[in-house]
């Protein structure tokens, strides 16, 4: 299996004949950023309206510490690929180092789409490029309090308050603001008020449904239907005293539009999709009793906005297409006792204090601030080669030694006969390892991503060498023959036969192509297909259905340059690594005081940490990290020439 990583992400709009309005735009703010920006600013993309600003940025000024906030909700793949330009979209936003969702739905989308438009490898972390890795993270925005607080304290909201009051004495009120679009849902929200009023008609001479609707572009069919439906319910249950509907299509005073919201006894958002509705958030905290003697309100909610992920079940969740569904809100929110009303106001009330304003921008600038850190500190530049002259001096002081080795691409070197991958161990490496492995002070392990059957026939000449197979899901200790199990059974036993399935629908649309069967995973090889666009396209597709499918199962696809791996998630050479470790500290009788790893896979920055954090804690004197991949890496040097680079240093410290 090929473990290189794809290639930089090319950003494409030089090649675009006609520039649109939208690419000359986003040109004209990376820009002006460029020329004003200096070293150690920072850069905040809000919005889909500037989505290609970050690639251009990035392509501009490369060390500038750039992040993306999108406040609209993210579409699922299916609709994001029915875009035109949803490649060049995706890569726009790639050129940041920080990409801000409001929940983890949108994230979600948001990481499967550049699985299967791009053809990366995504983690619930982000999504992994050739020379850096882009974090992903949710931060939900909300009001400021402190805003809010000002708002309520102007001169005229007592008497605004005790004017409603009067106006609607003995009703209850339905409060609602919306703009006037097809997604405010404003239209399946007066269909079930029409539907409540048919149900229950008990209530139709006690209630009042205020519909605020705020000024934007005219849409004259919505317009009229939203008026026809409007006129219908008015002229079925308007009396001399009492009109049930009412519907301002205006933008009111500030010092108004509190006062409506604190004596409403319902609030109810039927939007049919909406990153966050903080008119809900207004609503919530409005309803603390401070103002009016009413307190406590309901608020029935669209499950098809952010907001319903932060408020969960403490409010009313309805569909908005669900008519019925949403009448019986309405009745329920109108029945409910003070105390119910309360208990569900202050959980409201406590997730609106968690996610305020200043929350969501504070979270959001120290995350870029950390990410940015850490990128920097993990760029090529700043690894120092691996001086093995100094880790020699510190191999000889040392009185029990430890060596983690990756096997792949860096003990031995991949060779392509006919575009199949396969893998050949010099003479010379066995010949080392050998050498440092009769040195009873030295433990050395191995470790590959192939299976322990493959690992015993590249190492049967080296008795002394310690074996991890198949990305740590299997240890045998230096001179043993068994094998011990680090992942369970369990795990193994219902998702296989369905990946196989995707593997082998896949696998017959894809001449060349073939599914190979290991102890705990599977690997669809695709290297071989001759249409390589068309291949990475369905291997992304292919990762994306596993990914579904199995998520609940503790199980992922990772998509590689030749092959997609389908493998338990908690597969990981960190766990193998610490169990090594503890059998030589209990066969020694003394922990190891030197520990060395050598990778250059993705995979292995989490061993590369775990190294790191061994030094820092002080469970090992001296360890060190080196890698020869190209991305930034947690490890402390890289080594160069590859595998000749590795060899003539086990070389040197065999020859101690």
């Amino acid at each position: 299996m090929d473990h290189s990583l794809p290639s930089a992400l090319p950003f494409p709009f030089d090649a675009v004949s006609r520039p649109s309005y939208y690419v000359r735009l986003n040109q004209a703010f990376a820009e002006h950023i460029a020329e004003h920006c200096k070293i150690g600013d920072s850069v905040w993309v809000q919005d889909y309206h500037l989505m290609l600003v970050p690639a251009m940025l990035r392509k501009m000024v490369p060390d500038l510490q750039i992040g993306f906030f999108l406040h609209t909700a993210f579409p699922s793949s299916e609709v994001f690929r029915c875009l035109a330009t949803d490649k060049e979209l995706l890569i726009g936003l790639l050129g940041a180092d920080l990409l801000g969702f409001q929940i983890d739905e949108y994230s979600g989308h948001f990481l499967r789409s550049c699985s299967r438009v791009l053809s990366v490898e995504a983690t619930d972390e982000g999504i992994q490029l050739n020379d850096r890795f882009v974090n992903v993270g949710t931060f939900p925005i909300g009001i400021d309090p402190t805003l809010w607080d000002r708002r309520r304290q102007l001169a005229d909201i007592r008497v605004l308050i005790d004017t409603i009051l009067a106006r609607y004495r003995g009703k209850r009120i339905i409060i609602s603001h919306d703009k006037m679009d097809s997604i405010g849902g404003i239209r399946q929200k007066l269909l079930s008020y029409e539907h409540f009023l048919n149900t229950y008609r008990e209530w139709a001479n006690d209630i009042v449904l205020i519909q605020l609707v705020t000024s934007t572009t005219r849409q004259p069919d919505l317009e009229a239907t939203i008026s026809d439906i409007a006129l219908r319910i008015n002229s079925a249950y308007t009396t001399l005293e009492h009109q049930p509907l009412i519907f301002l299509r205006q933008d009111l005073l500030s010092a108004q539009y509190v006062a409506l919201i604190t004596v409403a006894d319902v609030l109810i958002v039927t939007s049919l999709r909406e990153g966050m509705n903080l008119t809900s958030h207004g609503f919530v905290y409005c309803q603390d009793g401070l103002c009016s003697n009413k307190a406590y309100g309901s608020m029935i909610l669209s499950e098809f906005t952010g907001s319903a992920s932060i408020f969960g079940d403490n409010a009313l969740l309805i569909n908005p297409w669900d008519f019925r569904q949403c009448a019986n809100a309405i009745h329920t929110a109108l029945v409910r006792n003070r105390e119910e009303r309360k208990k569900a106001w202050e959980q409201l009330h406590r997730s609106l204090l968690d996610n305020t304003a200043t929350n969501w921008v504070k979270s959001f600038k120290e995350r870029l601030s950390h990410v940015c850190s850490k990128q920097l500190s993990h760029r090529r530049c700043t690894l120092p080669c691996l001086s093995v002259d100094r880790l020699k001096d510190q191999y000889r002081q040392a009185r029990h030694r430890m060596i983690f080795i990756q096997y792949e691409g860096t003990l031995a070197p991949w060779r392509p006969p006919s575009g199949v991958m396969f893998l050949v161990t010099p003479q010379r490496a066995v010949t080392t390892l050998s050498d440092l492995t009769d040195d009873p002070l030295t433990v050395v392990y191995v470790v590959s991503s192939r299976t322990l059957e493959e690992q015993e026939r590249h190492f049967r000449h080296v008795a002394g060498v310690g074996l991890i197979a198949e990305h740590g899901c299997f240890l045998r200790e230096p001179h043993a023959t068994e094998w011990k199990k680090l992942v369970s059974e369990g795990q193994t036993d219902t998702w296989r036969e369905g990946v196989f399935c995707i593997f082998a629908y896949f696998h017959e649309r894809m001449e060349g192509s073939w599914v190979e069967m290991r102890h705990f995973s599977i690997v669809f090889h695709f290297g071989s297909v001759a249409d390589t666009a068309m291949a990475k396209r369905l291997a992304a597709e292919c990762a994306d259905q596993i990914n579904d499918a199995c998520a609940n199962q503790g199980i992922h696809a990772i998509i590689y340059e030749s092959a997609v791996i389908a493998e338990p998630i908690n597969t990981n050479k960190r766990p193998a690594a610490e169990v090594a470790w503890r059998y030589a500290e209990s066969s020694n009788n003394s922990k190891p005081d030197f520990l060395l790893i050598i990778g250059g896979d993705r995979e292995d920055e989490d061993w590369f940490r775990w190294a790191n954090e061994m030094e820092s804690t002080g469970a090992v004197v001296y360890s060190m990290t080196a890698t020869i991949g190209s991305q930034g890496s947690e490890a402390k040097t890289r080594l160069t020439h590859g595998v000749t680079g590795i060899l003539d240093c086990l070389q040197r410290l065999a020859s101690d």
